[in-house]
């Protein structure tokens, strides 16, 4: 499952906005997110797809994106990194990975801070807890710090894969 390419069947939200336009504008107060073909990641340029999750311009400011449920198996990873984009000096930011099945209470996967340092994360999250299960999953970023009109993180070839 590819969620760079599925942006816009996830419902995104912020601290300023419940339902955030899909794709977004960039530089949108209220927070945004954009598909990227070839991004500036903070330490090298890329030629394949990212997401680029904006919060809204507040010190506490978040972006969520809540994606439709999807079956898991045994073997499903969550791939992917996160970082700031290139020229995002005062970057600082927190994402996390959750989910949720059915109506349960919503879990969190992990949690990650990023700063702009040339520095990114890679992810790769073992599913198979959750093999059988329709899960929604939600990406959310949140500023940490910084400035938050510098909160450039990115979500680079987030998916799943067995």
């Amino acid at each position: 499952y590819d969620f760079a390419t599925n942006v816009c069947l996830a419902d995104w939200e912020s601290g300023e906005e419940d339902n955030l336009p899909c794709p977004g504008s960039k530089n949108d107060e209220d927070g945004f997110v954009l598909f990227l073909t070839n991004p500036d990641l903070e330490n090298r340029q890329e030629n394949e797809p990212a997401l680029f999750t904006h919060p809204d311009y507040d010190d506490s400011g978040w972006i969520s994106g809540e994606y439709p449920a999807i079956k898991i198996n045994d073997d499903d990873h969550f791939m992917g990194w996160v970082g700031c984009l290139d020229d995002s000096k005062n970057c600082d930011v927190t994402f996390r990975l959750k989910y949720q099945i059915g109506n349960d209470p919503v879990q969190t996967l992990g949690e990650w801070d990023e700063v702009y340092d040339g520095d990114v994360t890679k992810l790769d999250i073992d599913l198979s807890a959750l093999d059988g299960e329709k899960v929604k999953f939600i990406l959310e970023v949140e500023v940490n710090g910084g400035k938050p009109s510098k909160a450039n993180a990115f979500w680079f070839v987030p998916r799943i894969e067995d």
